[in-house]
């Protein structure tokens, strides 16, 4: 690295070496030598050796004197913050690594000082994770129930959209421009639906980081797994490892994909666009796939996601009851009365709108050609 640093760290999981000189280092070169020695079938790590070359400025006195401060000790955030600043140097807290900028920035503000607070009062690590799902899912409600509305609005348009498939038949050209029609005139995007849950998604993200790098997880146990930082093994084997599974399967993934996929059905019986195509198969075969992913992962992140979806089936099922369908019926034929009236003359079409209609029309035109 030709540009001067500051300090640099030899890092690992939760610790971490680290130097920190009084004046930049200059001309740092560093290099990492895997082990010769062949890893255990069943190791998580393979050995290496790191190094670290690196010059001094001298400023020609006779005498030098250089200070050098040494850290060795765990990757704990707020050790790592108060080093920054009492001395001096920038990004240390960067050695626990708590995802992109985004969604550091939500760890940093958000996940971490409610964690902070909720361990002032001795509670099981597992209760707290519990408790904070509770929290933020109380803080997302607002945004939820938009996405709530907007699947009781989907499903009134159940019974119009099946007459549709009915009169189209196969033309999914056809049929997409009379389901967009339908919305338009009633006041409904189908997409308005899923914009709630993209908001929700870089929490999902920031703590997908958080939970595995977290040190004060480690080795705190809840229910059956022994270490919260890590995968829960209860059900484990000797021998040949499965692939994509390993030699164990995570109790709590186990959980996380059942709950994943019940809400996945319980959320297509609500909103009707979520059942076309071959998106409703997808919605189930996710679940499976991130079964795989996460079966390796912290057990108190998949413990996090686990006690989230039964959260969010609760809050969609109590806020299901509150939302008055007759009303919600009744604003629809008056969006669609007021859409005929305001295009007794001929629908009025947006630019993009008209040459979108054109793309499709071209599109259909060039198939039938081809067929000929």
């Amino acid at each position: 690295i030709e540009e001067n640093i500051e300090w640099f760290t030899f890092k690992q999981r939760f610790f971490n070496s680290s130097i920190i000189p009084s004046t930049p280092l200059t001309k740092v070169h560093f290099s990492s030598v895997m082990s010769e020695e062949d890893p255990k079938e069943d190791a998580e790590f393979e050995g290496k050796s790191l190094f670290a070359e690196a010059d001094l400025t001298l400023s020609g006195e006779s005498k030098l004197t250089e200070n050098i401060k040494f850290y060795f000790g765990p990757n704990d955030y707020r050790i790592m913050k108060d080093i920054a600043k009492t001395e001096g140097v920038t990004d240390f807290s960067d050695n626990v690594y708590l995802g992109w900028k985004v969604f550091s920035v939500i760890n940093k503000w958000l996940v971490i000082p409610l964690f902070r607070f909720l361990e002032g009062f001795n509670l099981n690590y597992g209760i707290i994770i519990l408790i904070l799902v509770i929290v933020i899912k109380m803080l997302l409600f607002p945004i939820a129930y938009k996405s709530y509305l907007s699947m009781a609005k989907m499903k009134e348009l159940k019974p119009e959209i099946e007459a549709i498939k009915e009169r189209i038949g196969d033309d999914q050209m056809a049929l997409q421009q009379e389901q967009m029609k339908l919305y338009k005139q009633v006041g409904v995007s189908p997409i308005s639906g899923c914009i709630p849950m993209v908001l929700q998604m870089p929490i999902f993200l920031a703590l997908f980081n958080f939970f595995p790098n977290f040190i004060e997880l480690r080795h705190e146990s809840f229910l059956w797994a022994t270490d919260l930082s890590s995968y829960d093994s209860l059900i484990s084997w000797e021998g040949f490892p499965i692939p994509f599974l390993g030699n164990h399967i995570s109790i709590f993934t186990v959980l996380m994909t059942i709950s994943t996929i019940a809400y996945t059905y319980y959320n297509n019986q609500m909103n009707a666009a979520a059942q076309q195509g071959p998106m409703k198969m997808m919605g189930y075969l996710m679940p499976v796939v991130f079964f795989f992913v996460l079966n390796d992962f912290a057990a108190g992140l998949t413990w996090y996601y686990f006690v989230s979806n039964l959260i969010t089936i609760t809050q969609q099922k109590v806020a299901s009851s509150f939302i008055d369908k007759d009303k919600i019926r009744l604003k629809m034929e008056e969006n669609k009365k007021a859409y005929v009236a305001d295009n007794a003359g001929g629908e009025k079409k947006s630019s993009f709108r008209q040459r979108l209609e054109d793309a499709q029309k071209a599109k259909v035109e060039a198939a039938k050609n081809k067929k000929k």
